[in-house]
């Protein structure tokens, strides 16, 4: 399995202009820790490609921030695995609603229903049965043109695509939903915009689906946050010439959309432009009577008016052998008498900007419509985005990371401090955990204290000759877990008072066992801020998992009281805990050794390459022994302390390479 950490989402307004605060965030980690939810290939409930789980919030001064775990399939027995996931995932939140809605469902409807109904909870819950809105509400079907299209004006939406009729609502069609399916959701961006001009007084007719009812009172709107943009157009179509145009989609599109291509053509017709383009999906279908089902655009633009005055979107069902057909010719020379379903239509004047938004919204997912229509300055469009839209934010220190994971990812350990070793440095090509030396300078502080941290692997000892230093993880076990854990933060808040004034950095990690799950709390940052947020109490663990919310609201005030205090990047452990960024560079690396006197000396790495990183390179050692300056003893294991103007010097070591922390 491969398992990657992914940001899911944060507090600050998304790009439609939502925003989740912190306490949805928290809701959604108490939900997915423990059940996880199904990741599919371009938000397609037919195509599963991964399971994730929520891991943890990550806390900054200015930001907090949802993680999740994904775990990708890599073999045939994983790939069984996830598709079990799937199918479990899907029955229960699409194919069980409440028992209460079913009961409620039948007995209002009980006169329409078929006996071959199914229910399902699409947003709300719902019944499907062939035909089922006809025959509950008869008008709707009577204000329907020929092709089945009914005046949006005539309808109440309470959400895009969903409109009331009493005590229920009724749908758009189920082909305005991704890859034509009722799992997926639907084109809100189409449909969003299509209501809009609706209300401005655009004559606009929609397809309904007609064979799905819901329950009103259970309706919850669900996003979806696959930002889809829509480049900015201009009013005009000057360059825009007659015959077809052909596009081939990028290998991305063809990999994560099943979208071959995309024809455009166009004719003149006495006073008229015709315009028709169709793209070409080789999504094979398996819930319709055509195999492929391919978006299609037909419009009408009034030479005179250098406008459009007609506009309508449409899918066209092809079976295996008529698309190997089209896959090898233009729009001009396909089969006719194709199945034909038209969604939607505008008729009247439409501004040119509009029609173009329209058609590229029509082929959501597809950024071929948009590059043939011809945006506004593609260039300057792209600069808006990545100046605001994709921003890369500074880091704004402190971190601090809670977890929530389930203790079988850890084993089964009995002792109160439990160190665990999880970082890893190669050594001729072969992987070793360490630890850093500044771990045994904290530990000194708990062996004040009478206190055994406990190791349960072996490791190496290494010194990074920077001032960035990342402390193991220490495991808190057993009934007084809470309890040794508030201690570990008190004897933190020691050690860190007593390296104040030192320019350094630090990061610690923290897992508390509870009852339900394994809390894993970290934080990094300069020592003067970390003791800020340890000291008086600031911080502490709660004594039962009711109140770890707000444990976790009390901690993000704490951390966005410290201001201009910038960090490096920092990783996220699988684990759920953070620490610096650091890379070891191995092998050829030019470096300089500079002799003080006989004893001591001073190896750096050619300046060139850390101005070729954008930071500074340091040396990365084993340390094999050491002799303390105050009792000349092995530092590592004596009792004194910096704090008491001890230090070490290094008596055997092995080079490992050099470091830098990005």
């Amino acid at each position: 399995m491969k398992y990657n950490v992914i940001h899911l989402i944060n507090d600050q307004p998304a790009k439609n202009g939502d925003v989740y605060d912190l306490s949805e965030l928290l809701n959604l980690l108490n939900q997915g820790w423990k059940d996880g939810t199904l990741s599919c290939l371009s938000h397609d409930m037919l195509r599963p490609q991964a399971w994730i789980d929520t891991l943890g919030i990550v806390l900054d001064s200015k930001s907090a921030s949802l993680y999740g775990l994904r775990k990708m399939p890599q073999n045939t027995e994983e790939i069984r695995w996830l598709k079990a996931k799937a199918k479990k995932f899907v029955y229960e939140n699409f194919y069980s609603p409440p028992e209460c809605d079913v009961d409620e469902l039948q007995s209002g409807l009980r006169e329409c229903l078929s006996g071959n109904e199914n229910y399902l909870y699409l947003g709300c819950s719902c019944v499907c049965d062939e035909d089922i809105v006809s025959k509950k509400f008869p008008d709707i079907a009577k204000n329907c043109d020929k092709s089945g299209l009914i005046p949006l004006n005539r309808l109440s939406p309470i959400g895009i695509g969903v409109f009331e009729f009493g005590e229920y609502v009724i749908f758009a069609h189920e082909y305005f939903r991704r890859h034509l399916h009722r799992l997926n959701n639907i084109n809100k961006e189409l449909l969003d915009k299509l209501t809009c001009l609706s209300k401005n007084g655009a004559n606009i007719k929609i397809a309904l689906d007609f064979s799905l009812i819901g329950l009103k009172k259970t309706f919850f709107e669900c996003f979806e946050y696959e930002h889809w943009w829509g480049p900015k157009f201009s009013n005009d179509v000057s360059n825009l010439k007659e015959g077809v145009c052909c596009h081939s989609a990028s290998d991305e599109i063809k990999k994560f959309h099943k979208i071959h291509k995309q024809d455009f053509f166009w004719y003149k017709n006495n006073n008229e432009y015709t315009f028709e383009t169709e793209e070409i999906s080789l999504y094979k279908l398996h819930h319709t009577n055509f195999e492929y089902g391919c978006r299609y655009i037909h419009s009408i633009i009034d030479i005179n008016k250098n406008m459009p005055i007609h506009l309508d979107g449409a899918i066209r069902g092809y079976s295996i052998d008529e698309m190997l057909e089209r896959e090898n010719t233009d729009i001009t020379h396909q089969r006719r008498g194709l199945i034909y379903k038209k969604l939607w239509r505008v008729d009247g004047d439409i501004n040119l900007s509009d029609w173009k938004e329209l058609i590229c919204h029509h082929y959501k997912d597809n950024p071929l419509a948009g590059e043939y229509l011809g945006p506004i300055s593609v260039s300057a469009v792209n600069d808006k985005i990545e100046n605001e839209d994709f921003k890369d934010f500074e880091n704004a220190g402190p971190n601090c990371m809670i977890s929530l994971l389930t203790k079988k990812k850890f084993n089964n350990y009995t002792d109160d401090f439990n160190v665990l070793v999880t970082k890893n440095i190669h050594i001729d090509g072969e992987p070793f955990s360490y630890v850093e030396d500044s771990f045994y300078e904290l530990n000194k502080f708990f062996l004040q204290h009478n206190k055994k941290l406990s190791f349960h692997s072996d490791h190496i000892v290494v010194a990074f000759e920077d001032n960035f230093y990342d402390l193991p993880l220490i495991y808190h076990a057993g009934s007084k877990a809470i309890d040794n854990a508030n201690f570990s933060l008190d004897v933190l808040s020691e050690f860190f008072k007593s390296s104040i004034g030192r320019d350094e950095f630090f990061s610690f990690s923290l897992a508390i066992e509870y009852e339900e799950y394994v809390l894993v709390f970290s934080l990094v940052g300069e020592i003067k801020d970390l003791y800020f947020l340890l000291n008086s109490n600031k911080i502490k663990f709660p004594n039962n998992k009711n109140k770890i919310d707000t444990f976790i609201k009390e901690t993000y005030k704490h951390i966005s009281e410290i201001k201009n205090s910038i960090l490096p990047k920092i990783e996220i452990n699988i684990l759920g805990y953070i620490s610096f960024k650091r890379i070891v560079l191995y092998e050829n690396i030019d470096y300089f050794i500079e002799r003080i006197n006989d004893q001591d000396m001073f190896i750096y790495a050619d300046p060139r390459l850390g101005e070729l990183l954008g930071t500074k390179i340091n040396i990365a050692t084993e340390i094999i022994k050491t002799s303390c300056t105050s009792c000349k003893a092995d530092y590592l294991t004596c009792p004194c302390l910096r704090s008491t103007n001890s230090s070490y010097t290094i008596t055997d070591y092995n080079l490992l390479g050099f470091c830098a922390v990005l």
